[in-house]
């Protein structure tokens, strides 16, 4: 059907038609047979009735449209073309997987690059944190924590093989007949210091190494009326005992020494935060899930600086273009709420946004580049993406599908 003229019929005296002025047989010809009383003819009233309903349901329809995407826009972020194709170059995503041997590579975009980025004589099962020996370039070996129980540290060479792009296993810098290494979580850096800095989930323990020979680095001053100070926040809920002693190489101790029940391995990441090239000015993250919140500590004496409270707090990564630290929050409820990454202030502490979604309840990985957050979630197996500036959700960069799709 090409086209449809609407008619409809009248009494012709209506209209004054003159029905003498057409052949008798005209009407049959274009119309077929209708009554002698009446004629086919254009209804002009209607149509400009239909035409301007037509108009005004258009206009409405482009409003509602235009106030939706309004609406939308104060949550969504939308990435222009350009950024879509300069995501899918360096640098890149890196994802352990606590059943996967190896390290994946993905685009920011959240395309799969590589399955396998460690090759080497290892046995690691259960990869937890990463993190390069200048984490500022991300350039030097590569340290990754592995939470298996016969493991602890270890170190892949600072470049890639030619022919693989792959990073060489060198060996196991920390094991498991280290006193106090035991379930590795977290790893981070203080490369002015040269000393790495280690959380161990069993223990509840925060070490200390140096990273030329990974030798444990002597014990803080104030150690002791630190871990009173934390002691007395803990309240009766956990059966924590003052110890008697430290292991070597200790930063933080949370209760006893020794490894801890289940109820009391609150210890998660740990992070070393530089506060504009002065040194004395510098502090240590530490989030301890049980405890509902996160300690910041001085690195030369040991003391404490300041004492966060967020629920459940299980990871930290700091960004020097906005001075932020964000900390993942937890939500053990997964059936009703959902989990956060909370940005705060690196010099005093204030939160300064608030990043969430719903069903991201486990917010384990957490990395910023450019402008934009990406959150790892566990409990969805699942990459998202934010605008660091406005908090607006921005996509879904990876699903689990994805992964397994990839292989």
């Amino acid at each position: 059907v090409n086209s449809i003229t609407r008619y409809f019929v009248l009494p012709n005296n209506d209209y004054n038609i003159n029905s003498n002025l057409l052949p008798k047989n005209q009407s049959n010809q274009m119309y077929g047979s209708v009554n002698s009383d009446y004629l086919p003819i254009r209804s002009i009233k209607r149509d400009f009735i239909m035409t301007y309903i037509r108009l005004f349901l258009t206009l409405f329809i482009g409003v509602a449209f235009a106030l939706l995407c309004i609406y939308l826009s104060t949550f969504i972020s939308f990435p222009s073309p350009l950024a879509m194709v300069e995501e899918d170059q360096p640098p890149y995503l890196y994802l352990s997987f606590k059943d996967n041997k190896n390290i994946i590579k993905i685009s920011r975009r959240g395309s799969v690059i590589q399955l396998k980025t460690l090759w080497g004589n290892f046995a690691m099962s259960d990869l937890r944190g990463m993190v390069y020996a200048n984490p500022h370039t991300s350039k030097g070996d590569l340290y990754v924590a592995d939470s298996s129980k016969d493991s602890g540290i270890l170190r892949f060479s600072d470049s890639c093989s030619r022919w693989s792009s792959m990073r060489k296993f060198i060996k196991e810098e920390v094991d498991s007949q280290t006193l106090g290494v035991e379930h590795t979580y977290s790893l981070s850096i203080d490369t002015s210091s040269n000393i790495i800095y280690a959380s161990f989930q069993h223990t509840d323990l925060v070490l200390r190494f140096y990273l030329s020979d990974f030798s444990t680095v002597p014990i803080p001053k104030k150690i002791y009326e630190t871990h009173y100070e934390v002691f007395s926040l803990i309240g009766n809920n956990v059966t924590y005992k003052a110890p008697s002693h430290f292991y070597p190489g200790t930063f933080l101790q949370f209760g006893d020494v020794g490894t801890h029940k289940s109820k009391e391995q609150g210890v998660r990441a740990v992070l070393y935060v530089k506060h504009n090239n002065n040194n004395s000015l510098d502090s240590v993250w530490i989030a301890n899930e049980n405890m509902d919140a996160v300690f910041i500590l001085s690195p030369s004496t040991g003391s404490l600086i300041r004492t966060l409270r967020i629920a459940s707090p299980i990871n930290l990564h700091v960004d020097y273009q906005y001075n932020y630290v964000f900390v993942g929050s937890k939500n053990k409820d997964k059936s009703s709420d959902q989990g956060n990454v909370i940005a705060y202030d690196i010099n005093d502490g204030k939160v300064l946004r608030r990043y969430s979604l719903l069903r991201m309840t486990h917010p384990t990985g957490i990395v910023s580049y450019n402008g934009v957050l990406y959150i790892a979630d566990q409990h969805t197996t699942a990459i998202h993406s934010f605008n660091i500036t406005t908090g607006r959700y921005i996509r879904l960069v990876m699903s689990s599908d994805d992964l397994n799709k990839a292989g």
